[in-house]
């Protein structure tokens, strides 16, 4: 989905944004460019290293500044990079829910308990929410901070700015 390294996709979207499946071997660089955007990556299977930092499977790193960033997979790695355009105003996840206010997200929590959110068609299952829920982890980032940070800690997220 998107565009980008001089390929596009026939997926039309309302924002720039992107979605690569990316196949690495053993020792191979991936080279993500610097410029305006925010941009995650998520080791589907393998260890990664990003800029040397880091990141193991299964892990979403958050890459919250505009510098290029190196991806090396020491032993080889299928990942997932995605990212876009940065948003306008700051965004709060937590677990499944995204919002510009934490009210909304409180609302949408009290709304998931109560099973007030709609369905799937076919499913069955209801899955309680849980006391803590993944977020970025807090902290500045920026030209003179590198490095990924990794959905990990049970709170509320950080914006790129720190704020």
């Amino acid at each position: 989905m998107g565009e980008g390294w001089g390929l596009r996709s026939p997926v039309r979207a309302n924002s720039r944004t992107f979605y690569l499946d990316v196949a690495l071997e053993p020792g191979a660089a991936f080279t993500l460019p610097a410029g305006p955007h925010e941009l995650a990556v998520y080791p589907v299977d393998g260890d990664l290293e990003i800029d040397g930092q880091p990141v193991p499977a299964r892990k979403m790193a958050a890459l919250l500044d505009t510098q290029p960033a190196v991806i090396r997979p020491p032993r080889g790695a299928r990942l997932m990079v995605l990212g876009g355009e940065k948003l306008e105003h700051q965004r709060f996840m937590w677990w499944n829910f995204m919002s510009s206010r934490k009210e909304r997200i409180e609302q949408a929590k009290a709304d998931w308990e109560a099973q007030r959110i709609g369905k799937v068609p076919g499913e069955t299952e209801f899955i309680p929410l849980g006391r803590t829920a993944p977020r970025i982890a807090p902290g500045r980032h920026g030209p003179s901070c590198r490095g990924p940070s990794l959905y990990s800690s049970p709170s509320w997220n950080s914006s790129a700015s720190g704020a």
